[in-house]
C-alpha cells in the first residue's frame, strides 16, 4: 500500500527494542507485548535480574527451564540471581546451570549442595558473590580461591562464621586476582588480618558487619593494623542497616555497605566518625 508506515529493517528493529530493554528495564514487560516478535526477542530480559525468594518469580523460572528454552534464552536471560535462605532445590540447581552469562549470585545457603554448586559457578562470569564459602568447599578442604568460579569476583560477601574459616580465609582471599571489596560477618584475629592487608593487592574497602559494633573489644586493635596499610578502608557496620543483597547496590548510594562518604573518604584520620554510629579509619 502506497501509504503504509515505513518499518525499519528487522534486524535494527530488534537490536533498539533490546537495546531498550537493557538500558530501562522496567519498561521490558511492555515491550514484549507490542508484538509476537518483540515477545520472542525480550522474553529472556524479562528474567535479567531473578528474585527467587519471590514466590512468582521463583515459579516462573522454574516453569522456564521445564519448557525446554535453548540454551540462548538462559545465556541472554538472567544476570543476577538472588536465592532465598532455604537452599536450591534440585530443579532450581539445574536451571542456573542454564544461566552462564550470570554476573551477580547470592546463594545464603548452599547446603548440602555446596559442591555442585561450586561447578555450577565455574562456568560463569561472577563479579559480585553473597555465599558461604564453607559450604562451597566444606572442611577438611583448602579454600580453593584460584578456583574458575572466583576468577573474575571483584566484590565477596562471605556468609560464614569465622572460626570456621579463619585459619583458611588469608590464603583463599590472596588467590583472589580481581577482589577489591570484601564483606566478613566477625572481626578476624591480628595475624589474619595482617595477611590479608599484605597480600590482597587490589583490596579496597574491608566491611565487618557486625550484629552490634557498640560491643566490639577490638576497634582499637583493627584501626590499628589498618593504618600501616594506607590502600584500604576499613568499615565497622551494623548489620541490621542493611538488606540481605546490599551487595548489589552501587557504591556511590547511602544503602550499600561499600558506601564510603565522601567528606570521609580524602581524609587522613586514623578515626573518622560517621551518622547512625558506623566507624570509619578513613585512608586515602
Amino acid at each position: 500500500m502506497a501509504n503504509a508506515a515505513p518499518r525499519l529493517p528487522t534486524d535494527l528493529e530488534r537490536r533498539i527494542l533490546e537495546l531498550t530493554a537493557e538500558l530501562y528495564p522496567d519498561c521490558t514487560s511492555t515491550l514484549v507485548l507490542l508484538a509476537h516478535r518483540t515477545y520472542i526477542w525480550l522474553e529472556p530480559y524479562l528474567y535479567r535480574h531473578l528474585a527467587l525468594y519471590k514466590p512468582g518469580v521463583r515459579a516462573a523460572f522454574a516453569k522456564a527451564a521445564a519448557a525446554a528454552k535453548p540454551p540462548s534464552f538462559f545465556l541472554l536471560g538472567p544476570r543476577r540471581v538472588d536465592f532465598p535462605l532455604i537452599p536450591p532445590q534440585d530443579e532450581e540447581l539445574d536451571a542456573l546451570a542454564l544461566c552462564t552469562g550470570v554476573q551477580d549470585v547470592m546463594i545464603p545457603s548452599c547446603s548440602p549442595d555446596g559442591p555442585r554448586i561450586l561447578a555450577t559457578l565455574g562456568m560463569m562470569s561472577i563479579r559480585r558473590m553473597c555465599i558461604p564459602v564453607n559450604e562451597l568447599m566444606p572442611q577438611p578442604k583448602p579454600l580453593d580461591g584460584k578456583h574458575l568460579a572466583f576468577r573474575l569476583v571483584s566484590h565477596l560477601d562471605l556468609h560464614d562464621p569465622i572460626h570456621v574459616i579463619e585459619e583458611r580465609l588469608p590464603n583463599f582471599l590472596i588467590n583472589l586476582p580481581q577482589l577489591t571489596h570484601l564483606a566478613l560477618h566477625e572481626i578476624v584475629r591480628s595475624d589474619t588480618l595482617d595477611l590479608i592487608l599484605q597480600k590482597c593487592k587490589k583490596l579496597q574497602l574491608l566491611v565487618f558487619l557486625m550484629r552490634d559494633i557498640r560491643d566490639q573489644p577490638d576497634f582499637d586493635r583493627i584501626f590499628q593494623r589498618a593504618v600501616i596499610n594506607g590502600r584500604c578502608t576499613i568499615k565497622l557496620a551494623p548489620q541490621r542497616s542493611y538488606r540481605l543483597d546490599a551487595i548489589f547496590v552501587e557504591e556511590e548510594s547511602i544503602s550499600s555497605y561499600w558506601h564510603i562518604p565522601a567528606a570521609l573518604s580524602g581524609r587522613r584520620k586514623r578515626h573518622a566518625i560517621a551518622p547512625a554510629s558506623i566507624y570509619y579509619p578513613v585512608l586515602s
